[in-house]
């Protein structure tokens, strides 16, 4: 269950194809390249990714909607969620991406061209209580089937089990959310690479800030 939830929050930040500025763009301004990207793929606000003409509208929603896809498809892979509960899922991962507290800060030019942009962000604390909250839950679940079972009553089959445990992964989580609180403020460097004359972050270090923003272990 613990693997379970952390793998809840592998997303792709960055679809590369999409993601192109021409490396002769007068003036690039890493700093604010990278806050659009973030802000469309975390808070779902397009504004600035549009401005700075990093991609369409079409594009900016396809960015966003890989995040939830990608979350989606581990979820399903580990459990069977019926197709009347995956709305309920995809708003729910919006909602903790909407939740991502970071600053972009200014940028570096490094030798080769590149830029080297600071992020200071402070970690979720969302999905470590969710899980010991959950454990719990599960555990008297669990004790309460097998006295149940012991006294000769019936046991909900694997199906219906799911069913109560992915309810109460969502109330606690919506629970938690309400009164969401972080951990201390942290930075990750994230590289904005320089190749073939197009600008794009490494996926490598926008990962590691996508696991610090929700305060996952890897």
């Amino acid at each position: 269950m613990k693997r379970r939830l952390r793998i809840f929050t592998v997303l792709a930040l960055l679809l590369t194809a999409l993601l192109t500025l021409c490396g002769c763009r007068q003036e690039f301004d890493a700093s604010s390249y990278l806050k659009a990207i973030l802000d469309n793929s975390y808070k779902h606000d397009p504004t600035a990714f549009l401005d700075q003409e990093i991609g369409t509208e079409e594009q900016a929603e396809e960015l966003f909607q890989q995040g939830i896809d990608n979350n989606m498809e581990a979820m399903t892979a580990s459990l069977s969620v019926p197709e009347e509960q995956k709305g309920d899922f995809r708003t729910l991962f919006e909602a903790i991406y909407g939740k991502a507290d970071y600053t972009v800060g200014e940028a570096e030019k490094q030798e080769d061209d590149s830029y080297v942009v600071t992020v200071t962000y402070r970690p979720m604390e969302l999905f470590s209580q969710v899980e010991t909250q959950l454990m719990d839950e599960v555990n008297n679940l669990t004790e309460s089937y097998m006295e149940q079972a012991m006294n000769g009553g019936e046991v909900p089959d694997e199906e219906t089990l799911t069913l109560e445990i992915l309810q109460l992964y969502k109330d606690l989580t919506n629970t938690q959310l309400e009164n969401l609180t972080y951990g201390e403020e942290q930075t990750c460097q994230i590289r904005i690479e320089l190749n073939d004359k197009v600008y794009t972050p490494n996926t490598d270090d926008l990962m590691t800030l996508e696991n610090g923003i929700l305060g996952v272990s890897v």
